[in-house]
């Protein structure tokens, strides 16, 4: 290694071959302090101007020792140091993709971690839960009006993907808001502030801005070993039909309980980007199977996922926490 950091250093400073090398070498001494038989008995202390720069028996803070980090980093970028990150690369490329996995998984748990990495982990994992949640809205809107338009009577007991009662209190926000707006109007000149818009579940909107905020969730993860398994794993086709998640999803009576296979295709074909994952309580079949519908005002009121607390998850106390992990960040 200190060969290898004596030719990269004199050749980043351009100094001739040889001249700093052997004093540079582990252990090997300068010429001054190889005894000959002319200089036995002598002193071998140099005079000043005859100290070599770059002898360690003379210098404290050796270049061997500053510039090691330059070194390094040269190095690396060279190729001739790997790093974890091309080994990975290297077995995903021979087909060991889950030698890889296991590799980042194994410099995850030696590495130390920031303080709020587990937080922006789960808020990840949420924000994908999130896209699920509207783009399964979006499918039993459409569903709803498909059936309309065919003719068909909707169910009795159906009311989630009309969502009466939620539109109703969007209506009503919006009434309010128009009516607090007129009466700022009238009574100043100055134009009325723009109210923020609440968009309705299984809008184009609501799954653009989810998509945004798993963006923004991604970016905030950060560089290492997790964030590299995680779009590891969303690359690979199939990533979320594991023996685990399909077994979660019929015990909270989704689709993997029957042989719809609604879990294996798109979650909603009429969008242009195909979402894959499992049932949320907007998925029309579900609805269908169990004979009433459910409309959870958000992703956080939705039954069918399980309750974790941030703290359980931050501080690896709940079994569940590591399972759920496991399936969205390193798929073994």
């Amino acid at each position: 290694m200190d060969e290898l950091a004596t030719f990269l250093f004199n050749r980043h400073f351009k100094f001739p071959t040889g001249a700093i090398l052997s004093p540079l070498v582990e252990g090997a001494p300068s010429e001054d302090a190889i005894e000959t038989p002319s200089t036995q008995g002598k002193s071998t202390h140099n005079s000043p101007q005859e100290v070599t720069p770059f002898n360690r028996s003379t210098q404290t803070n050796s270049p061997t020792t500053t510039k090691m980090p330059l070194l390094r980093s040269l190095a690396t970028k060279a190729g001739i140091i790997r790093t974890p990150s091309d080994r990975e690369t290297k077995l995903e490329q021979g087909g060991k993709w889950r030698e890889a996995q296991k590799l980042r998984f194994k410099h995850f748990t030696k590495c130390a971690r920031e303080v709020d990495q587990d937080k922006q982990i789960y808020d990840l994992i949420r924000a994908d839960q999130r896209i699920l949640f509207q783009v399964q809205a979006r499918a039993a809107q459409l569903k709803t009006e498909k059936d309309a338009a065919s003719g068909l009577q909707p169910q009795p007991k159906s009311s989630s993907t009309a969502r009466p009662a939620k539109v109703a209190r969007l209506e009503s926000k919006l009434l309010e808001s128009k009516v607090v707006q007129s009466v700022r109007w009238s009574s100043s000149d100055t134009a009325p502030k723009q109210l923020q818009k609440e968009c309705l579940d299984g809008s184009c909107e609501a799954i653009w801005v989810a998509e945004h905020h798993r963006h923004n969730m991604l970016s905030q993860v950060p560089e290492g070993p997790a964030k590299r398994a995680y779009l590891s794993l969303h690359q690979q086709s199939g990533w979320h039909l594991s023996k685990w998640q399909r077994s979660e999803c019929a015990a909270v009576g989704g689709c993997c309980a029957r042989d719809c296979g609604c879990c294996t295709r798109s979650r909603c074909p009429d969008l242009p980007t195909l979402y894959h994952g499992h049932c949320l309580s907007y998925c029309p079949c579900c609805a269908k199977a169990r004979g009433f519908t459910i409309t959870p005002d958000s992703i956080d009121d939705d039954k069918m996922l399980p309750e974790i607390k941030l703290y359980d998850w931050c501080h690896g106390n709940h079994d569940y926490v590591s399972r759920v992990m496991n399936a969205h960040i390193w798929g073994l």
